[in-house]
């Protein structure tokens, strides 16, 4: 991973959307919006190579800590449910992009993991406020398909259900469950030691390292139709995916019918040896793929 420059988390600027006060990091102030939106266990740093590049472009680019996530908020009803991230989306675009030629606020989103997940649900609310759509390391659930293999993969998600004990085995020993985390997840690739000590400021904040958790908590004791509603339809915006072949998170066969979740799939670029931090583990090539992208139409 690309040197990073020291980011003060304490001094980052803050956006009020409805029931949160988000924190972010913006390169480029003039131009279309671009949203990078992170997963667990990450935070908004994950983007600081993207964003550079995004900003020498053209772009606003903007990566918001996720609800919950320190210097965020924790959510005041303590909804972390896919609805909530994607109304924080639009919310963030409201707020940040300017009126386009048809006098419509839109933007490019960059999601990974659960930042996927929460772009994926803005563009299937709002499909004619997001320009262009880019997803790493979390597959459609349209048409993802069930494999025993994931079931194993996915402990960690049962594990989070757990009253109490989860946060005191995350955060035991300086949280070396993270650690632990990115080698299994990403099994060809280290990640720098200044990120994941970001990272786990990032969950050491009041309140955030249950809040990182309860995203899990309401995939499971909140699950409804609205989630189906939301993620299980079709996404018709053009859309760019990113699956790393040896992800241990998420297997690469729950992307095999990516071509129909999509009514504009432009790309599904494999990573051969990559894992679940595709633009973490190759940035190069993640910011060539999506520049070339968002140079498209």
């Amino acid at each position: 991973m690309m040197n990073e420059p020291a980011i003060d988390l304490a001094a980052l600027p803050r956006v009020t959307l409805p029931g949160v006060e988000l924190a972010y990091i913006e390169r480029g102030q003039d131009g279309p919006l671009a949203l990078c939106l992170h997963g667990f266990p990450d935070n908004a740093t994950t983007w600081l190579p993207l964003l550079d590049k995004l900003a020498a472009q053209g772009y606003r680019a903007i990566a918001p800590f996720m609800r919950g996530y320190y210097p965020s908020s924790t959510a005041a009803d303590g909804d972390y449910t896919v609805k909530a991230l994607a109304q924080d989306v639009l919310a963030l675009i409201d707020h940040f992009a300017r009126p386009d030629a048809d006098g419509q606020k839109r933007a490019v989103l960059i999601g990974h993991d659960w930042g996927g997940l929460a772009a994926y649900g803005a563009a299937n609310l709002a499909p004619d406020r997001i320009s262009k759509l880019v997803v790493a390391g979390v597959p459609h659930v349209h048409k993802a398909p069930f494999t025993l293999a994931q079931l194993f993969r996915s402990w960690y998600i049962f594990f989070f259900q757990l009253p109490w004990w989860p946060e005191r085995a995350v955060s035991r020993r300086q949280f070396r469950f993270i650690d632990r985390l990115y080698d299994s997840w990403s099994p060809q690739w280290t990640a720098s030691t200044a990120h994941l000590d970001s990272v786990k400021a990032s969950l050491s904040g009041p309140g955030s390292l249950q809040a990182a958790l309860g995203y899990y908590r309401c995939l499971i004791r909140r699950f409804d139709k609205a989630f189906w509603e939301i993620l299980g339809r079709k996404t018709t915006v053009p859309s760019l995916v990113f699956v790393g072949l040896l992800d241990g998170s998420t297997g690469s066969e729950l992307f095999r019918y990516s071509d129909q979740c999509h009514e504009d799939l432009r790309g599904l670029v494999k990573l051969a040896a990559g894992g679940h931090f595709p633009h973490l583990e190759d940035p190069d090539l993640f910011i060539h793929k999506v520049l070339g992208f968002l140079r498209q139409d």
